[in-house]
Parts: structure tokens; sequence; C-alpha cells
């Protein structure tokens, strides 16, 4: 193969070791996790019986009252 064949004309010698200083460090926040909270409330939100029970009835409202416009 080609890459086989060209493989030891490559100059790439890259010191993974060395460390110029030019990277930033990354900004680590502790326990903020906004977005995740968000989607686990409003999914324990919708798996509780009662407001799965609502939010399907207002959904069947909803979808008659589209469809009652249409006739």
């Amino acid at each position: 193969m080609i890459v086989e064949d060209e493989r030891d004309s490559y100059n790439i010698a890259f010191d993974y070791e060395q460390v110029d200083g030019t990277t930033p460090k990354p900004t680590v926040r502790r326990n903020v996790r906004p977005y995740y909270e968000t989607y686990l409330r409003r999914i324990m939100k919708v798996q509780d019986l009662e407001t799965h029970a609502r939010l399907q009835a207002n959904l069947v409202e909803e979808m008659w009252n589209r469809h009652r416009g249409r006739s």
C-alpha cells in the first residue's frame, strides 16, 4: 500500500511530553449542572402519573380543538 511505502518519509516528529505553556488550562466548575438538572426535573415531572395524565388530556383536547377548526 502507498501508506506503508511512504510512511518512513514523513517528517512529523511531535513530542507529546513537551508542554510549551501555550495551552490554556480548562475551567472546571464543580456542582454546576444547570442543563442536566433541568432535564432530570422535567423527566421526573413527566413520569409522575398525575402530571402524565393531565398532559395527555391536554394534548387530546388540543388535537380535538384543531380538528374542529378544520371542519
